[in-house]
């Protein structure tokens, strides 16, 4: 596509994030003259084009992008039925992937040349072992979201110790939405100037979502005659239903905008004035890169890679860009 930068313009896909520097060199992070000889040096986005997520072990066995064949099936939890009314969410949208990725593009594309360094981990062991969905929540608040938070921090010139930059941090937010043996948890970005949420990400891990099972949730449909109230039992659309119902649950008078991924696939969305409308992306799969050095996978280019989606939506959410 016209416009867009080709692959050969960029290193390769950087092992680990900005967050890996150790504490005493943060600040001076934002000098690469200040830490010779550490890491290696780029520009902000070649990292965000190159950048990868580890392509993690679930059990120290399989790939965590790789299913078993049978998923074990969502329970009923009854106790997510809400009196009729309760949940206004009427209709999902499908967001044009290609207007998102452009607009996204643009953004990533117009960012000042910021000069960085690319610190090396010794970490590969942590990183590329998932023992559950705990282990899943705090590697992605670790290296994913800690990353980006830092990138905003070099854009907007923000200092470590502004306040500010509290409001850039994911924390765990299960209590907006329970249920027994949940099969999902949330990350939440809280604006503590203003004490409201700015966006929300739920997560549930691969092992309990497959991809047809993500790419049904996030198709266009209706919720006709209060669904997401009653959540009758309907094996077809039952894991969509519930994965509703957990969105409006968290966001609903709190924030508008929200990301569901299962990891190795993201989905970016927005509520429209009133709640009863939700536009969502196609779930748009994530580069991985294996922690061995066996190579990466190449995600299907959608003209905008998974780390700069978030980057772009997050700066959305905090109203540093306009729609």
């Amino acid at each position: 596509m016209d416009g867009f930068p080709q692959d050969a313009a960029f290193p390769g896909p950087q092992r680990f994030p900005l967050s890996s520097l150790p504490e005493d060199l943060h600040e001076a992070f934002d000098d690469p003259g200040a830490i010779e000889g550490q890491g290696t040096i780029t520009t902000l986005r070649q990292y965000l084009r190159a950048a990868a997520l580890p392509a993690c072990l679930r059990f120290g066995q399989r790939p965590i992008g790789i299913c078993p064949m049978f998923l074990t099936p969502w329970p009923e939890n009854p106790e997510m039925k809400r009196p009729l009314g309760t949940r206004v969410l009427q209709k999902a949208v499908t967001l044009d992937k290609w207007d998102f990725s452009r607009n996204a593009r643009r953004y990533i594309d117009e960012l000042p040349e910021l000069m960085i360094r690319v610190a090396h981990s010794d970490e590969v062991e942590r990183y590329s072992r998932i023992d559950g969905l705990d282990d899943l929540l705090e590697m992605l608040q670790t290296t994913l979201l800690s990353t980006i938070a830092e990138c905003i921090r070099l854009i907007e010139r923000m200092q470590r110790s502004a306040s500010l930059y509290d409001s850039l941090k994911f924390a765990r937010a299960t209590s907006l939405c329970t249920a027994h043996h949940a099969r999902w948890d949330i990350l939440a970005m809280r604006d503590v100037a203003f004490d409201r949420m700015t966006l929300a990400i739920i997560v549930v891990p691969p092992w309990e979502l497959s991809l047809n099972a993500f790419r049904r949730f996030a198709a266009p449909r209706d919720f006709p005659g209060n669904l997401l109230d009653s959540m009758p039992s309907n094996p077809a659309d039952f894991i969509s239903d519930k994965l509703w119902a957990v969105v409006h649950d968290a966001c609903h008078e709190r924030g508008r905008y929200f990301v569901v991924t299962n990891y190795t696939h993201w989905a970016f969305g927005r509520f429209a004035q009133g709640w009863n409308v939700a536009h969502i992306t196609e779930p748009i799969e994530a580069r991985m890169i294996e922690l061995e050095g066996k190579g990466v996978n190449y995600a299907a280019d959608n003209g905008v890679t998974v780390i700069e989606s978030l980057l772009y939506w997050i700066q959305l959410a905090r109203g540093a860009i306009p729609l």
